[in-house]
């Protein structure tokens, strides 16, 4: 399957408490996947409380409210 970046996709993350899906966005390249078979991903959550050094906020707005996200790389 192909992805491009800034595609969302689902991914499964195994934790404490088992497998859980969690949104995602893609980041690799079109030259990264000219070397490489894999996907690089940053999960997106909304808990942006004790942001650290690798989080970017996202800002979306859905319908009238403003949700702020974040990508989380660590």
């Amino acid at each position: 399957m192909s992805f491009n970046p800034g595609d969302i996709v689902t991914v499964d993350l195994t934790g404490v408490k088992g497998m859980k899906r969690r949104p995602a966005v893609v980041l690799s390249s079109v030259k990264y996947y000219a070397i490489r078979p894999d996907t690089i991903v940053g999960l997106i959550t909304t808990r942006t409380r004790g942001l650290g050094e690798t989080d970017y906020e996202l800002y979306t707005r859905l319908e009238t409210s403003r949700f702020t996200c974040c990508i989380r790389f660590s």
